[in-house]
């Protein structure tokens, strides 16, 4: 539905055209994207050396095209943005997601026909029917602003990226979007299977969902991934099962998923149950370690009570003024020194953002000893992903699971 102030009698093109001109006058160049696809990338053969560029959303048509029409087109291969992108404008303001009780009542086009629908990259018709984004995906500290999807008709995993499978996106923002899905509705990924999410961030955005397991970044992190250096700033609506963050961490077995030094600041709405900061649940050998989350709308606490099945440490809630204070932007500095490729981070109108001038060693591991059991020889250890590993002790020495530059999995064996 649209806001009271939002019913002119102008028209949706007279509307962009006032904008554009005011945009014009402040010295900003914004082309909206026209609704075509391009024929060719704006530059590279899309190796690591020399990225497939997309400086615009004609060419980011072409990637969700070619990702959902051409099989294991994006395997191993890497792409970079050039610049901001613009898909639609004003689409925060005008465009209000109702949440409802029953499914069956969400509108259909839930009054977007004014904006151009934006492609999502990858495919899902079910798990054995799906097109995945596969390579590396870098934005380079640039936004994506208003994307906007209506994919609900009781389809799932809605996101930018509906599928990222042993890929990673980072250094991406997303601003003025809405996103309207069913169940694991994420607004960056959708489904997240061994793969990296790493300083990215939603800000002046919608995500609605009428099923279950929706997240303001992810709808669902599963496999070995890991969420890194991440925060949302923006509105989640939901029938149950509502994460700020993470719809689902895991599928209720153990999962070797990491969620580390990211913060919610988001506004969470549930309709029926179950909803936390961070996310609605965490599962077995799954880790959230350092995040931080202020309360809005419906959230509670940072996992659904009854839903902490893996390791939730140095996790904390904060109220507005602590989200303002330097002290948060060094304890963000302080774990992003220590994460790979992991962004440094600055204050910001009223929390921390994303500075994208200094990183960390990509070559840092992910992995490491969390915790190690003392005990006897059949002890457990953990490493930073929480995953259990069984009889770590032998002969005095640790076996510590971790990955290499390469994201290699190695055994390192240290003395204890």
């Amino acid at each position: 539905m649209l806001k009271a102030d939002c019913r002119f009698s102008l028209t949706m093109k007279t509307i962009k055209a006032l904008i554009f001109a005011l945009l014009c006058a402040a010295g900003v160049q914004a082309q909206t994207w026209d609704g075509t696809v391009a024929t060719s990338y704006a530059g590279g053969d899309g190796s690591k050396e020399s990225p497939y560029l997309i400086s615009n959303g004609s060419e980011l048509a072409k990637l969700a095209e070619d990702v959902s029409t051409i099989a294991n087109f994006s395997k191993g291969k890497y792409f970079k943005l050039t610049a901001d992108i613009v898909m639609n404008t004003g689409v925060f303001d005008c465009v209000v997601p109702a949440t409802r009780q029953d499914k069956e009542d969400l509108p259909k086009d839930n009054d977007i026909s004014m904006f151009r629908l934006t492609p999502r990259i990858g495919t899902y018709n079910g798990d054995e029917d799906y097109m995945p984004f596969q390579g590396t995906f870098d934005g380079d500290g640039h936004t994506i602003s208003g994307l906007i999807d209506a994919l609900y008709s009781g389809k799932n995993y809605d996101g930018l990226f509906r599928m990222v499978e042993n890929g990673v996106v980072k250094n991406l923002g997303l601003s003025d979007c809405y996103s309207l899905g069913n169940s694991y509705c994420g607004g960056i990924v959708g489904r997240l299977v061994n793969s990296r999410l790493v300083n990215c961030f939603i800000v002046h955005s919608y995500v609605e969902q009428g099923g279950s397991y929706g997240g303001a970044l992810v709808g669902r992190c599963q496999g070995e991934s890991y969420i890194l250096n991440c925060y949302a700033d923006c509105t989640i609506f939901g029938k149950n099962n509502v994460g700020g963050l993470v719809g689902r961490i895991g599928n209720g077995t153990e999962t070797p998923s990491l969620v580390d030094n990211c913060f919610s600041y988001v506004n969470l709405r549930v309709d029926r149950s179950n909803n936390g900061a961070i996310s609605s649940e965490l599962s077995p050998g799954a880790a959230v370690n350092k995040c931080y989350y202020i309360r809005l709308g419906e959230a509670k606490a940072a996992i659904v009570e009854g839903k902490v099945n893996g390791r939730l440490t140095d996790t904390e809630e904060l109220t507005a003024e602590q989200f303002m204070a330097d002290e948060l932007v060094e304890k963000l500095n302080a774990e992003a020194k220590t994460l790979p490729g992991a962004a440094r981070w600055k204050k910001g109108e009223k929390h921390p953002v994303l500075s994208f001038t200094e990183f960390s060693s990509d070559d840092l591991p992910v992995s490491g000893i969390r915790s190690v059991a003392t005990a006897a020889p059949s002890s457990r250890c953990y490493n930073l992903s929480g995953v259990a590993i069984t009889t770590a002790r032998r002969h005095g020495l640790t076996i510590v699971r971790t990955t290499d530059a390469n994201d290699n999995v190695v055994v390192r064996k240290v003395m204890k």
